[in-house]
Parts: C-alpha cells; structure tokens; sequence
C-alpha cells in the first residue's frame, strides 16, 4: 500500500459514516482513542441517598447519565464491560460494544438499596476491576461512576496507582455523582493518576456539550477528512523551525515494512540539516507497530524501522554518538487499533530530542 497520503482516505470512508455531533457524515472521521473499556458503578449506601438538596437518589441520577452516554458511544468495535461494586458484580462484558446490550445493562443498576452498613470499598472496587486488564489488548478506559466517598480502609488512590504501575496502558476517568467537596477530590485526585478526564455528572444531564467534551476525551478523536490526509503527509517545513518542531513527527511505514518511504527524504533531509546546525542534540529514534503479528515479531519490526532512520541520518553525516534507537513492538500505540486508519497511523517511527 504505498504513498499513503494519497490512498488513505478512502479506507477513511469506512468511517466518515459514524459522527455524533450533527455534523454531515462526508466532513469528519472518528479514529478510536482507546480499545477497551470498563464503566464501575458505585451501589453502595451513599448512592441510595439524595443528591444535595434535590429529591432524586444519587444511584438514580448515575442511571440517567450512563443512558445519555450510552446513547452517544460510538459502536467503533471496542471491548466493554459494566461492573457495579457494593457488592462487586458484572452486568455485561468483555464484550464487543453493543448499545442495545449495554442499554439493558444499565436498567439493571437500583435506585434503591440499603443505605446504613453498606459502605463504600472504592480503592478494593478499583483493584477488582483489574482482574479483566490481563485480557485485553490495547489501551483501556476505566470509567468509575461514584460520590468519591471511601468509607473502608483500602486507600482509591493508592489502588489506582498500583493498578496504573502494574499494567500502565491504563487510564481512570470519572464521572462525578459527589455532592461533597471531598468526594469531588477524591475522584479528581484518581484522574489525575494518568492525566484523564473527569467531569460532573450533572453536567453531563444538562450540557450535551459537555457529554460531547467527555466522550471525545474517552473514546475517539474526531479529524476532518483534510486533517486525515495531512496526519499522512510528510510535513512541509517553514523557515525558523525549531528543532523539536521538526524532530516530533510521525514517520510512517507501509504495512510489514520498514523502508522508508521515499515521500520522507525531504523531512528526513531538512532534520539531518538541522541537527547538523545543533551537534550537541541528541536524539532517541523510537519505533513502532500496529498489532497485527505475533508481539516477537512486531518487536523486531519496530527496532527495524528506528533502526532505518537511524541509517538515514547517519548517511546525512549525523554521527552515530548522538543516536540512540529503540523499539517498542505493539506496546506503545498513537491511537486505537481497531481502525485500518488507526494501524496506519501505528506503524511508525518517532524522533525525540534528549538534549
């Protein structure tokens, strides 16, 4: 599949057809952020009480929130689960994301339960939850949806980073159903675990903008059929470019390969020019692969590809004292794989400055 700038976007069409803004379908394209997700509902006693000074249970409004953003996944071929917690439970899942199935999941969550007793274990809900990370491929999405209130010993927070140190390609977002301060940090404080989003569930009720914003930040990117084809040409360099604007690109390979591209050697030319002007920079040259492949496999293909633009420079008169190389297989993707658009961009090679 050579010059993939100029081929690309008519795989693209496979998903122009998929858009939850209202936007004409021909004007933007969804390319998946994650793989896999898991939305943890909180069912312990105080979701059963009232939110703040409304008359509406708290596990009520999570129910209503969760049918609104079911309503606006979309079915981009992730892997999803639903578990509640208080008493742990799975309602649907793993499984590839189907709206009708998770709707039916969601009617089962109660509105209404025992409040006094049935405590809050959030930090051992989180640590229940990881016992699917294991079988899933590609990044994952943990949704919790709770007040943040932590009534038993086992610390959330804590569990959430060992949980992010244990497997890494992880991140925890929140829904907020907290009408205390301190639950709101609770569940911002876990967010902030991997840098991922968090936002009020009333909001969520009463701002599609911010279903939107929420959604996007979760799930998929949304790019117009202009920036798709730019994301696959090699960038045009303008003058007084610093170098880290020019080393932080995506370099892409054809499916298997790992030759350059000759559309590349007028960027490849013009970063060996300006590390030239600069020779104390250095740079590590990482490589990567979509997940088509036994993992062996798509390991040494990624060293091969660094490997290549490191051959590149080197030809160009960049000493090899200033080059390090590295491969990171199927480990570290740009985007989701589960899109042909996705694994394209995947199948890259990326130059960054350790100066």
């Amino acid at each position: 599949m050579k010059t993939l700038s100029k081929n690309v976007f008519v795989i693209g069409l496979v998903l122009v057809l998929i858009c939850p803004f209202g936007v004409h379908a021909a004007q933007s394209i969804l390319i998946p952020k994650i793989t896999n997700f898991i939305i943890v509902v909180d069912q312990s006693g105080s979701m059963f009480k009232n939110f703040g000074q409304t008359k509406k249970k708290k596990a009520t409004l999570a129910k209503e929130v969760l049918f609104k953003v079911n309503e606006r996944i979309p079915e981009l071929g992730y892997t999803g689960a639903i578990q509640v917690f208080a008493p742990d439970k799975t309602l649907v899942g793993p499984e590839v994301y189907n709206r009708t199935n998770f709707k039916t999941a969601i009617n089962q969550l109660a509105e209404k339960g025992e409040i006094f007793g049935n405590l809050t274990p959030l930090g051992a809900s989180i640590r229940y939850t990881a016992k699917n990370i294991p079988l899933f491929q590609g990044k994952t999405a943990i949704i919790l949806v709770s007040d943040g209130i932590a009534d038993i010993t086992d610390d959330p927070l804590r569990a959430a980073k060992e949980i992010y140190n244990n497997y890494g390609n992880i991140c925890f977002h929140a829904i907020s159903i907290a009408d205390r301060d301190k639950g709101r940090q609770t569940l911002r404080d876990i967010c902030e675990v991997n840098n991922c989003a968090y936002t009020e569930g009333m909001d969520i009720l009463s701002d599609t903008a911010a279903l939107n914003r929420f959604l996007a930040e979760v799930f998929y990117m949304v790019i117009s059929d202009e920036e798709l084809q730019k994301l696959f040409a090699p960038p045009v360099l303008m003058p007084e470019v610093t170098i880290d604007d020019l080393l932080r690109e995506d370099i892409l390979f054809d499916f298997d390969q790992y030759t350059l591209d000759q559309e590349w050697a007028a960027f490849l030319d013009d970063a060996a020019d300006a590390l030239l002007k600069q020779p104390d920079v250095h740079i590590v040259i990482e490589g990567h692969t979509d997940w088509g492949g036994p993992e062996a496999y798509n390991q040494k293909l990624s060293e091969r590809r660094a490997k290549a633009v490191y051959d590149y420079l080197l030809g160009k008169g960049i000493e090899s004292t200033r080059m390090e190389t590295i491969g990171y297989g199927e480990t570290m993707p740009a985007v989701s794989n589960l899109t042909k658009i996705g694994r394209m961009l995947n199948r890259r090679a990326v130059i960054n400055v350790v100066q």
